[in-house]
């Protein structure tokens, strides 16, 4: 499977009257400003070569593909704007024209997808976007607008607290992603993220947890299903960051490797606090080093450092902190830089000042070289334990 781009409709010329031929002129506009990736002329173009086809063009494959073009672009800048268009695909549709561009359930998954960005506060529209999702045909999946508009959707369903539906919809995105050819790692990452989210947003409540102390197998069996989740995103992590790989230096780091490498961090904690079991058949993915350190260095340093502070107004919040760092001489953290911070720039400033306080013992650490490019993962977390 292959992440397929904006489908070019191209079609014969059908006649070369005047008012036809306008539509015409439209089209070649569009085209060429979708080739030179201006998309706002190209959406501008393709609505008026599509709202001049109507009343010039009969009912064909080429009224067809000149409304999948306009509502290709339309639904990602003007949802509202996009419903006429996609009812006019979708009748045309119906009468058998365009569906070997677009097929009918991705007309109607890009139309309730619309009707739910145009309404946020309604959770039936939304709900009915996951429905027709649910019906998207193999192979159409990953059009970009329709990647647009699945991210769009499981935001959306984040704001409206349906955190399992959010998880669904970020999920499967992310599971056709992993199974694509050439899908770039930060969209993959982006996807994953979506599903991250929703699953610590369901959390089993702790206090429950504290309760089955008593009675394992049944501790065990409520908690079996939110250890799935966790490993799943654990590994789809794991595996983008590997994808990319570990890096040279912390002087150019990629933003992509550093939000994987963290999430597949983070992951692991609420995985340990929460006793999950392995899921049968899953098989564990080495996540690779931030960055590879020369046999002759220890990976691991020993700190004389002061206990930390929790940032202001984010206790109870999840997050992460690569912190990318240099050693002088006397083992005092130098060129202190943030590397990646998930979920967003809540712990930065505080990890920074906090490794400003502490000392290294390198006595063990190993030659001089040793000192430079170490990085470390700072984590903060509600899991339960």
């Amino acid at each position: 499977m292959k992440i397929v781009g904006f489908i070019l409709a191209t079609f014969v010329f059908l006649s070369s009257a005047a008012t036809a031929q306008s539509w015409q002129d439209h089209y070649r506009a569009y085209d060429q400003a979708l080739a030179g990736g201006d998309t706002q002329l190209a959406e501008a173009e393709a609505r008026q070569a599509w709202l001049l086809s109507r009343g010039s063009v009969e009912d064909s494959e080429t009224r067809a593909l000149l409304a999948h073009n306009y509502a290709e672009l339309a639904v990602a800048s003007d949802p509202a704007e996009a419903e006429d268009v996609l009812l006019d695909a979708i009748a045309l549709g119906e009468r058998g024209y365009g569906n070997e561009n677009l097929a009918l359930p991705t007309l109607q998954f890009m139309l309730a997808e619309t009707r739910s960005a145009s309404r946020p506060s309604n959770r039936s529209l939304a709900k009915a976007a996951v429905e027709a999702a649910r019906l998207l045909p193999l192979g159409q999946e990953l059009l970009n607008p329709i990647i647009t508009q699945r991210v769009r959707l499981a935001l959306q369903l984040q704001k409206l607290d349906l955190f399992v539906l959010m998880g669904e919809v970020g999920g499967d995105l992310s599971d056709d992603l992993a199974g694509a050819e050439g899908a770039p790692p930060a969209l993959a990452l982006q996807a994953e993220t979506l599903r991250a989210v929703a699953v610590l947003s369901t959390q089993p409540n702790a206090t429950g947890f504290r309760q089955y102390n008593a009675a394992e197998n049944l501790r065990r069996a409520r908690y079996a299903s939110y250890g799935d989740r966790l490993y799943r995103t654990k590994q789809r992590f794991t595996e983008i960051a590997n994808s990319i790989g570990s890096q040279a230096s912390i002087e150019d780091f990629d933003a992509t490797f550093a939000s994987a490498f963290l999430w597949s961090n983070l992951m692991s904690t609420f995985i340990y606090s929460y006793d999950a079991e392995k899921p049968k058949g899953y098989e564990d993915t080495y996540l690779v080093r931030a960055i590879q350190i020369s046999p002759e260095c220890s990976s691991k340093i020993d700190w004389i450092k002061q206990d930390f502070r929790y940032p202001r107004g984010a206790e109870g919040t999840n997050g992460a902190v690569l912190a990318g760092y240099n050693l002088s001489e006397d083992g005092l953290p130098t060129e202190i830089r943030v590397l990646g911070e998930i979920p967003d720039s809540r712990f930065g400033d505080a990890t920074v000042s906090q490794l400003r306080s502490w000392k290294a013992d390198l006595s063990k650490l190993g030659p001089s070289y040793c000192r430079q490019n170490r990085t470390m993962v700072f984590q903060f977390s509600n899991a339960a334990g």
